[in-house]
């Protein structure tokens, strides 16, 4: 079945479907798109889906498209906005459809009405390596980069941050605005908050896990998630924090941090698998289970409640599993 197809019949009972967090991880069946099912490369980096219902997927040799059956891929060979690189890291789509698409090497790419468009420094952006794209509440498109800092695009201007703004260094790494309207920014050196225009530096570096921060997200009780290289923390009520062995958490770092429709928060880690965190108790799902490799790099929840997994070097997807009267099932990729 088509992702369109699936899409319009799943339509019929939107209301009730998300990812059963009664369910246990390991109750899901899967199975692996790879090379040889059409994919460019076989670490998944990024995935989102547009209005049309194609799934993306950012890998290091392209862009893919995805329509339930085959991929068309969108590469440096084809795609002239590609045409300095083709590593795509970082795929965002935005409110009025856009498709954007943060390379490394190609900078900043943006797909619409069929046509794909490089912003370069004649535009304003001079980050040629771009690590994370988000859309803050107000609209303005925020462009995380490893070499030139922070980037917000607001009425088709760029507005560029760097050390000499505040931050503690010029390698962006992850974004999430918070219930307050703080936009939290995390570095390969430590977490920063923007508020009312001001760069200020999270007074508490010294005590997360690791100084480089990969993911962050605020769940539905206001808890701020970050993800870094040597772990997991928790900002609550101001007071931050840590996860561990002593509470159960696996070792290493935390990729990618994702909460789906259902309130619950997934975790892609760094030689963990897929972990899940369910009324306070951690389950994971590795390599024993099925995965083809234990490290999770991208997570995404597209509109039939499917939650789509990239990770390196392999990849598989739960088809369909009937519950109560809806599709409800849980596809990932590498």
């Amino acid at each position: 079945m088509s992702l369109s197809t699936a899409r319009d019949t799943a339509a019929q009972a939107q209301s009730a479907r998300s990812l059963d967090p009664t369910k246990a991880i390991t109750q899901y069946v899967h199975e692996a798109w790879q090379i040889d099912e059409g994919l460019p490369q076989n670490s998944v980096k990024a995935i989102a889906q547009t209005e049309d219902g194609y799934l993306w997927l950012g890998t290091e040799e392209g862009l893919a498209r995805f329509d339930g059956v085959r991929f068309t891929v969108f590469d440096k060979i084809n795609t002239d906005a590609f045409e300095d690189g083709h590593n795509v890291r970082a795929l965002m789509k935005d409110r009025r459809g856009n498709l954007w698409i943060g390379t490394s090497g190609s900078g900043l790419v943006r797909f619409s009405d069929g046509q794909f468009t490089a912003y370069t420094a004649e535009q304003g952006i001079t980050g040629r390596a771009v690590d994370v794209l988000y859309q803050d509440a107000s609209g303005t498109l925020w462009v995380g980069t490893q070499d030139a800092g922070l980037f917000a695009y607001r009425d088709g201007l760029f507005t560029q941050y760097t050390t000499t703004d505040g931050l503690s260094s010029d390698f962006i790494s992850a974004l999430y605005q918070d219930q307050a309207g703080r936009l939290w920014v995390g570095t390969q050196d430590g977490l920063h908050y923007i508020k009312d225009g001001d760069i200020m530096v999270y007074e508490h570096n010294d005590r997360l896990s690791h100084r480089f921060v990969l993911a962050l997200y605020e769940d539905r009780q206001g808890s701020l998630w970050i993800g870094t290289r040597g772990g997991l923390d928790r900002i609550k009520d101001d007071v931050l924090e840590p996860f561990g062995v002593e509470e159960g958490w696996p070792t290493g770092g935390v990729r990618t941090l994702f909460g789906d429709r259902a309130g619950t928060l997934w975790l892609g880690l760094d030689s963990g698998g897929l972990g899940r965190l369910v009324t306070g108790r951690f389950e994971s799902f590795t390599m024993e289970n099925g995965l083809t490799t234990d490290r999770v790099l991208a997570l995404y929840e597209d509109r039939e409640a499917s939650l789509w997994i990239g990770t390196e070097g392999g990849g598989t997807q739960p088809p369909a599993r009937r519950q109560v009267h809806y599709l409800h099932y849980r596809r990932t990729l590498v």
